[in-house]
């Protein structure tokens, strides 16, 4: 084994740039994949926790009036939570639009990320992507349809993780569009000077079995039975609101493709790997053909010809696993787009998992399959440095008036067929058989050729 060591230890000196570029690649592809996959993941943890604690909606209903109180004591009576969330659409002083709700209390909480929430009339709470589109903070002013209000909170909803104004818009734009919450008192004064009022009601639905067309029923039931006013004008379930749902199933598909692109890419550098170690294979095949017949083991060659690629891999991937948790923060634009909590940890087991052990076994099953392959052969194919490539069985001889085609009689000849042929037709001493056949070679061309063959 003191041998074999010293053997690494010269395969190391003498070919450092390419473990060396190998080493970059696998520890670039892990910085990026590992990274992608915190940081992503860390964004879509957030966004769950946020809709957790800020007890998400189960759905929402649009109504043309408010409904009574019987409604909501018959309602709640089943197992459902209703809340009102009035709101009306206000321009800004810069042209954007601010949706403006009501306070809430039980569903869709803001979570607020500075500040406090408002409590007099003349304060609002501003959602965090649209504060920071207009570089608006705790303590500033803002315009909304001549109302001046104080920001005294900035925050998110579970409800407006994509905060668009309708759930068909395609991308949010904070610089057109946000939402804020205030006062009840504060939205119908707002909706007063010429902004329409909106009525909607959110709604959990419990340890009830009811659903949202059960829901639109009952209200319909009792605009006909005139026990109530309100007529419902739309109504949106959780697993169907963009709103919600799209900052998971974004952030979901991204950490998948991050772990599958890994994986794809690490296959790659893994078989470079092993294609380096096999052209080491052939270039040293003397020297393990002596090693095999120094007794050394196939099974000692393979373990040591994979201990320089796996140790390669361990310490390159640790590395890569530590520098993809640094980098993950920045390799995630769902807390610039979407309006969600701040990210918790990065740092996953998960992601551990995958950056640390994926390089080991990938770089380790490739090199085990193509050193096992490759060590195969019999000490004197090695020692001879055969490549087990046979050289073509066949040979053609081509003329204007011949064509032979049949089994080479030696490599070394290049008139083999013929040579061949007129050695079984003739005999001759082995010293002068070469010169002979290809003498009498000659003769059959010329009288064929005056035969006019």
């Amino acid at each position: 084994m003191k041998m074999l060591n010293m053997q690494l230890l010269r395969d190391l000196r003498s070919q450092w740039s390419r473990y060396l570029a190998s080493a970059l690649l696998i520890l670039l592809g892990i910085v990026v994949s590992a990274g992608m996959a915190a940081g992503n993941g860390s964004a879509l943890n957030t966004a769950k926790d946020a809709q957790d604690t800020g007890n998400v909606e189960d759905g929402y209903l649009e109504l043309t009036a408010e409904l009574t109180n019987d409604q909501l004591t018959s309602l709640r009576n089943k197992g459902l939570t209703f809340e009102r969330a009035e709101f009306t659409d206000v321009p800004a002083a810069d042209n954007s639009t601010v949706r403006v709700y009501e306070n809430r209390s039980t569903i869709d909480r803001i979570n607020l990320e500075s500040g406090a929430l408002p409590t007099a009339n003349d304060e609002i709470a501003l959602e965090q992507t649209y504060a920071r589109a207009h570089n608006l903070k705790v303590g500033d002013t803002l315009d909304l349809d001549g109302t001046r209000l104080t920001i005294t909170g900035i925050g998110s909803t579970p409800d407006y993780a994509t905060v668009v104004a309708r759930p068909t818009d395609t991308a949010a734009d904070p610089n057109e569009f946000g939402t804020a919450f205030t006062a009840a008192s504060t939205v119908e004064s707002l909706a007063k000077q010429g902004n329409t009022l909106t009525t909607t009601y959110v709604y959990l639905l419990g340890d009830s079995d009811m659903e949202a067309s059960d829901i639109v029923s009952e209200i319909s039931n009792a605009l006909r039975n005139h026990t109530g006013t309100a007529q419902v004008s739309s109504y949106l379930e959780h697993d169907d609101n963009p709103r919600i749902v799209t900052v998971i199933d974004d952030q979901t598909v991204t950490v998948q493709a991050a772990y599958i692109a890994g994986f794809v890419a690490l296959v790659l550098i893994a078989y470079v790997l092993s294609v380096l170690t096999a052209d080491n294979i052939r270039r040293q095949s003397p020297v393990i053909g002596t090693f095999y017949a120094l007794g050394i083991t196939r099974r000692e060659l393979i373990a040591h010809y994979m201990l320089l690629p796996v140790i390669l891999a361990a310490v390159c991937a640790i590395a890569g696993t530590v520098g993809g948790f640094l980098a993950a923060p920045a390799m995630q634009n769902a807390t610039t787009y979407y309006s969600i909590p701040a990210l918790g940890s990065v740092v996953s087991p998960g992601v551990i998992a995958y950056g640390v052990l994926t390089p080991l076994i990938t770089v380790t099953l490739v090199d085990f399959l193509v050193l096992r392959r490759k060590l195969a052969k019999e000490p004197l194919q090695l020692l001879r440095r055969d490549t087990g490539q046979r050289p073509p069985s066949r040979a053609t001889l081509e003329s204007p008036t011949l064509r032979v085609q049949a089994s080479v009689c030696a490599p070394s000849c290049a008139l083999g067929p013929l040579c061949a042929h007129a050695a079984r037709s003739r005999p001759v001493p082995p010293a002068h058989g070469l010169q002979f056949r290809h003498a009498r070679l000659r003769r059959v061309l010329r009288r064929r050729r005056a035969r006019g063959h």
